[in-house]
């Protein structure tokens, strides 16, 4: 967070008048005796010590060229700090007041004993808008928000508080705290009042940018990168506005992948399948193959105003098996939806449509509304919601008939960033399928997790895990018995992150899915798949 720093070559400007203030503020009078020995007291909660340690000391004693130093470099920006000079006072008469105010004091204490310091309480700061800014000042500088927090009410009733310099310091607490709605009013208040605060409108800019209001961000990044008299903002400004260029682009990305799994036509290794007692041979027995495929997917959020997205999404899947063409898939898929995206929340709701074929013919669709929500609790927390509700028709019969119907999927999960290079997640989900029969209608319950983890050299690891109990609504037609799954869904990714050529990120993806069921002939089964994928993004 920058404080306003003087124009170059000009006058200072600054939002509040005050900067290193007066010592004649403090007089003996502003603050009644106390009969503390050498510390001074506190009285009520007590202020920060580092921030009352600074203040008590500027009072009693000549301002230290430490603190004065300090005081006249605050940062502007990230990576760069700027001095602006202090008010014009008389610097003798300041320190022959202070002087003065010693003596006075070691007179009045009695002998061996140190002299009493002052109670610096609230009626203390609330009585003295100078003693105020000092505290605010100092504390900003510290990032001390709580500090900041009990002041700013006390100061804000003074009569000849400094309105900038409140919405200023106020505006930085509120930043910090995410609560960046409340920070850019003040901040647009401050450009209202004097539009010439450059510095000002670079923080409500890159406040904007963070809050994903990339339109209005704009507007301020223009007016700064047509201002010839600050170089350094409009160099920083053209930066930004690169990268809202860039998050305004489509994005498509191409992967194409070499894969072999073991059970491609999700067959058991049963050979023999019981039924009233009679066997039969299993013709659906696991089978193994390689293959290929190939993914292309097409995105975009578009600003409207504000927080405000319109989004699109189209993805396009093909899988080609070199053991049998039967099996070979073929899905397209496209979302419409709006969005809300803001520091702390995203929120999206639209319309969804699949469509898949299998071994060259037309195999189903789906048409659904697709929505979720997600916040940041704290820097370190997030929490999503996720909802789904599709209709399933299949195009071949009498599949049809049997699987038709609605399915709804629910899903809550948390987030931790544990650190810049490790997260973790996991969450519980549930689904319901109420399809054309009710003996393959069902509801399952689980709970899924997983992490990402990017090693110092370069190192990407990722892993998801997912288990659930799949619960039948009546019993199976030919078996009699109410079917029970488990389902458990294995995915782990590397990627060395200094292997890219050209802009190709090669990974390696390894897959498991294994189904447990009381039908075992018929349902129970596992595949594995090991895949050598290559990405690009455009």
């Amino acid at each position: 967070m920058s404080v306003p720093a003087p124009e170059r070559g000009g006058r200072r400007r600054i939002p509040f008048r005050r900067v290193v203030l007066p010592l004649r503020a403090a007089r003996q009078s502003d603050f009644p005796a106390s009969g503390a020995p050498h510390a001074p007291e506190i009285a009520g909660m007590p202020y920060a010590p580092s921030i009352l340690k600074i203040v008590i000391t500027t009072l009693l004693f000549p301002l230290p060229a430490a603190i004065g130093a300090a005081r006249g470099q605050m940062p502007v920006i990230p990576g760069e700090q700027r001095s602006f000079p202090a008010p014009d006072i008389d610097r003798q008469w300041q320190k022959e007041q202070n002087e003065a105010l010693e003596r006075a004091r070691r007179r009045r204490a009695p002998r061996g004993e140190s002299p009493a310091a002052p109670v610096l309480n609230d009626a203390a700061v609330a009585a003295n808008s100078a003693v105020a800014e000092l505290i605010l000042e100092t504390a900003l500088q510290h990032q001390d928000w709580d500090t900041i927090e009990r002041v700013l009410p006390l100061y804000a009733g003074h009569p000849r508080h400094d309105r900038q310099l409140y919405r200023f310091v106020k505006g930085a607490m509120l930043r910090a705290r995410w609560r960046l709605g409340p920070a850019i009013d003040l901040y647009r208040q401050m450009l209202d009042a004097d539009p010439t605060l450059n510095n000002v409108r670079f923080d409500l800019a890159v406040m904007q940018f963070e809050n994903k209001s990339y339109s209005q961000a704009k507007r301020q990044f223009l007016l700064l990168a047509d201002n010839p008299r600050e170089p350094l903002f409009r160099e920083l400004s053209l930066n930004y506005l690169k990268r809202i260029a860039e998050r305004a682009r489509p994005s498509l990305n191409l992967t194409a992948d070499l894969l072999h799994t073991d059970n491609y036509n999700q067959g058991s290794d049963v050979e023999y399948i019981y039924l009233w007692g009679l066997p039969f041979r299993n013709n659906n027995r696991r089978q193994s193959s390689s293959g290929q495929s190939l993914f292309v997917t097409l995105e975009q959020d578009v600003n409207l105003a504000g927080n405000h997205f319109l989004g699109y999404s189209a993805y396009f899947n093909a899988l080609n098996y070199a053991r049998d063409n039967h099996y070979d898939e073929r899905t397209a898929l496209l979302g419409l939806d709006y969005q809300y995206q803001s520091l702390r929340d995203t929120f999206s709701v639209g319309p969804v449509y699949t469509y898949r074929r299998l071994g060259g013919e037309s195999y189903a669709r789906d048409v659904g509304l697709s929505a979720s929500y997600g916040r940041w609790l704290t820097p370190r927390w997030q929490a999503a919601l996720g909802y789904r509700l599709l209709d399933r028709r299949y195009y071949r019969q009498p599949i049809g008939e049997l699987y038709d119907g609605k399915i709804a999927i629910h899903s809550l999960n948390l987030m931790r960033a544990v650190s810049n290079r490790f997260l973790l997640y996991g969450g519980v989900f549930h689904e319901r399928e109420k399809l054309g029969a009710a003996d393959v209608s069902s509801r399952q319950s689980g709970v899924n997790g997983g992490f990402t983890y990017i090693a110092q050299g370069g190192l990407d690891v990722r892993m998801q895990l997912r288990f659930g109990r799949k619960r039948f609504d009546e019993e199976n037609a030919f078996f009699g018995v109410r079917r029970r799954d488990a389902v458990t869904r294995l995915a782990l990714r590397l990627q060395y992150r200094p292997w890219t050529f050209q802009g190709i990120t090669p990974r390696l993806v390894y897959q498991r899915e294994k189904t447990t069921s009381n039908i075992p002939a018929f349902y129970g089964k596992s595949s594995n798949q090991l895949m050598l994928s290559f990405s690009k993004e455009f």
